[in-house]
Order: C-alpha cells, then sequence, then structure tokens
C-alpha cells in the first residue's frame, strides 16, 4: 500500500512537479513519477494516512528469568533511550511490533548473555561471587537488549563493554543513545 502526504496530492491535481524535477512529485522523500500516480488514481486509489511513528511501536517482553534478575531495571534503562513502548507479557501476543523472550540458560562460550534472534539468555552457572549482584544481573540484561537494538560492542566505559573485568557500567553513550533513537 502506498501512502501520500495532502501536499504531494495537491501536486498531483495540479499538474505541478516537485524540485525533484519534470513529471516527479515527493512520496516521503522518494521520487514518484506522476505517470504512477495517475495510474492509482485511474483505479480508485484513495489515499491513505502516513505511516504510524516509530513511538506507537509496542515491543513484548517474555520473561522467563528465575527471580532477583532485575529484567524490569535493564528494560526501563534501555526503554528510556528507544522510540519504542517495552511491556512485561506472559506470552508474545502476535500483534505487537516485535517481541523478546528472557531466559536461562547455557551460553556459547563462557559468554554470561547471548543474543540471538529475538531471544536473550543468559546463564546463571557464570555469575559465581562477586558477580553474582542484581547491578550485574541488570548490566548483563541491558547489554543484551543493545544488541536486539543493533548495538555492537564497544571498548568504553558504558553498557555494552565486554563484561571480562571489573564492575559494569550503567550508562549509555551520546552515540548509543542516538542509535537506540532510531529504534
Amino acid at each position: 500500500m502506498v501512502a501520500v502526504s495532502a501536499v504531494s496530492l495537491s501536486l498531483i491535481s495540479a499538474g505541478a512537479s516537485s524540485v525533484m524535477g519534470p513529471g516527479s512529485v515527493s512520496l516521503y522523500d522518494q521520487p514518484v513519477r506522476e505517470d504512477s500516480h495517475a495510474a492509482l488514481r485511474a483505479i480508485s486509489w484513495t489515499p491513505t494516512s502516513p505511516p504510524a511513528a516509530t513511538s506507537s511501536r509496542v515491543i513484548e517482553i517474555v520473561n522467563h528469568l528465575p527471580s532477583g534478575w532485575w529484567a524490569g531495571g535493564a528494560v526501563k534503562f534501555v526503554d528510556k533511550y528507544t522510540t519504542s513502548k517495552m511491556r512485561f507479557v506472559s506470552r508474545c501476543s502476535g500483534r505487537a511490533y516485535r517481541c523478546i523472550t528472557f531466559r536461562a540458560g547455557n551460553t556459547p562460550g563462557n559468554n554470561f548473555g547471548w543474543s540471538e534472534g529475538s531471544t536473550i539468555t543468559v546463564d546463571p552457572r557464570l555469575l559465581a561471587g562477586s558477580r553474582n549482584t542484581s547491578v550485574y544481573k541488570r548490566s548483563i540484561l541491558a547489554h543484551e537488549l543493545g544488541h536486539q537494538f543493533g548495538l555492537s560492542h564497544s571498548s568504553g566505559n558504558n553498557f555494552m563493554r565486554t563484561f571480562n573485568k571489573g564492575r559494569p557500567k550503567f550508562v549509555a553513550t551520546s552515540a548509543q543513545k542516538r542509535a537506540l533513537a532510531k529504534r
């Protein structure tokens, strides 16, 4: 389905051409030939409203982790930078923009967490001693959520750095905030 703005429709009806050159009008910043619009008018095409903004996207989170993982804190941290709305559900509804599942299990290598497809897996067996804290667990989940939103590892002192040394930082860089804002 094609959506056309009111400005584009007025250009079509007036037979005007846009700044992109003769015979073209703007369709959400994409050049479309006027003869394409004529074909649409010939089949009684009616314009629709613009696509919903990203802010209306709901991401469902299914939490199958043992108690004490502070999944809510990790979701809240990442969600404040996205344009999506994350919420916890008991199972995926099929109506959400996306559904992510948190689960406990084995991870490849000695990784505390692993993000693959729409599943985040954490390995509680690897969190022994000083790493078995709510801050560490919440940081692992936030880190893996970052991967779900397309962020890669960072060498800086932030939530996307690898968890091999020291205490995790629960901060996002400006670049990470900008990247999450597009999601």
